[in-house]
């Protein structure tokens, strides 16, 4: 196993997952990879992502 890759939205569960997968990297010698996971809001006016929505969405994942 070289690499894992983490996927995480900040939640209690993703922090659980993310401190089990440094666990088991640093067992493995293994090198992490995280993948920021973001849950399109739903509507039921047709909803589409524009550029601001993404950096903002961008901004406050680099803050957590």
């Amino acid at each position: 196993m070289n690499t894992i890759l983490v996927p995480t939205d900040f939640s209690d569960c993703a922090n659980y997952a993310s401190d089990f997968a440094a666990q088991l990297a640093q067992q493995e010698k293994a090198e992490l990879c995280f993948i920021h996971v973001v849950e399109i809001p739903n509507s039921e006016a047709e909803y589409y992502l524009n550029q601001t929505m993404v950096k903002g969405m961008m901004s406050e994942a680099e803050q957590k």
